[in-house]
């Protein structure tokens, strides 16, 4: 069911994009994305870099960009505390959509636009398929790179408040029957088997979900959540009975291995 609150926006989509001296590969991220574009004037691209990091800085303002283009340079927050980026970029989207993105994934899908437009103005959290290991598993059911609608941002008031991004929307929209799996969207995440960052596990903010949970689920209503709840239920039932299923096995194999 189409909720109608960002139609008037001036863009399709908003990718948000936090990057830290990695130059080439967001090259080819944005390049992915524009060349895979259907249509003028669908997105733009909203870039988060840190205040010492001259070399990213100096390359991209040397870029002459043929779609709407903002850099943001910000304080070095850190993979700790990645949602600031994400939450500032926010700030500043003009997109129907925000596209949680990375400077080293790549767009796979040709007319992506026309595919997400499809959507029109639904409260959903849109989970593109990513292709590569070790993640084409994963993202059968859950969102590494989620597209959530500007609404989430303008109710919540954050993208998100945990530096897991795509975790922490993940565990808000699948209790709330929001997340739409969409295999035709397809992304390719050139680090996702080889990451070589080092951080602190950061505890879940059990309360800053909670409230966000409760916002949304006030903002859908009692029409919307019914009819979410009809399409995907038995899909994600499904989908856990084939996880427990995996597991018995493995559990079953490891058994008779150790005998």
């Amino acid at each position: 069911m189409s909720m109608p609150q960002n139609s008037q926006r001036d863009f399709l989509v908003s990718f948000l994009i936090p990057t830290r001296k990695e130059i080439d590969n967001l090259k080819i991220s944005l390049n992915s994305i524009a060349e895979n574009c259907s249509g003028k004037n669908a997105f733009e691209i909203i870039v988060m870099v840190d205040q010492d990091d001259f070399e990213t800085i100096d390359a991209l303002n040397s870029m002459n960009f043929q779609y709407p283009f903002k850099l943001i340079i910000n304080e070095r927050f850190g993979y700790n505390h990645l949602e600031n980026y994400y939450n500032i970029a926010a700030r500043e989207a003009r997109g129907r959509w925000l596209w949680i993105w990375s400077g080293d994934a790549y767009l796979t899908c040709k007319n992506w636009d026309i595919i997400l437009d499809h959507y029109h103005d639904q409260l959903i959290v849109i989970n593109p398929y990513t292709t590569n290991e070790p993640w084409a598993e994963y993202t059968k059911d859950c969102a590494i790179f989620p597209i959530i609608p500007y609404e989430w941002y303008k109710v919540t008031g954050r993208v998100s408040a945990w530096n897991h991004i795509d975790t922490y929307i993940n565990r808000i929209a699948l209790p709330l029957y929001m997340l739409v799996n969409d295999g035709s969207l397809t992304t390719f995440h050139d680090k996702a088997s080889d990451s070589k960052i080092i951080y602190h596990e950061m505890p879940f903010p059990l309360e800053e979900s909670k409230i966000d949970f409760q916002l949304l689920k006030e903002r859908l209503g009692v029409q919307n959540r019914i009819l979410y709840f009809l399409k995907r239920y038995p899909y994600q039932k499904y989908r856990n009975l084939v996880r427990k299923r995996r597991k018995f096995a493995k559990k079953l194999i490891r058994y008779f291995v150790d005998q």
